[in-house]
């Protein structure tokens, strides 16, 4: 049977912080089909507006990344908190918490998060 368990956890350092010595954590999970629908479709309604594939492509693209980053980053360990000048760990991780991050790292955590939304080999049917 295909699925996707929305139970797996994945630990996920960013490409910039790999070689710390105290890097920080996001683990991450898969998006549910909902979550994914709910996050797409609030573009429906712009897409009518938009002149070309190619602009309605890229504005949905960079409209998703926050809400998918924000539903599939489950909690971050060791990211270093303005406020209390010292890294801290983020069981529940907020929009203010996500656009707090850069955006080439929202970029590659939505590009890691999307990638376990994605049927392995094993997993498919036959």
């Amino acid at each position: 049977m295909i699925g996707i368990s929305t139970k797996e956890e994945k630990e996920y350092i960013v490409e910039k912080d790999r070689n710390s010595k105290d890097p920080t954590i996001f683990v991450l999970k898969p998006i549910t089909a909902s979550e994914f629908i709910n996050i797409n479709s609030v573009l429906i309604a712009e897409k009518a507006e938009e002149k070309t594939k190619a602009a309605i492509d890229k504005v949905q693209a960079i409209k998703t990344i926050v809400p998918t980053v924000l539903a599939g980053v489950k909690k971050i360990k060791n990211i270093w908190s303005e406020k209390e000048k010292k890294a801290v760990d983020i069981e529940t991780p907020t929009l203010s918490d996500i656009d707090s991050l850069p955006f080439d790292i929202l970029t590659e955590l939505y590009n890691e998060i999307m990638s376990l939304n994605k049927v392995s080999e094993s997993e498919e049917k036959n």
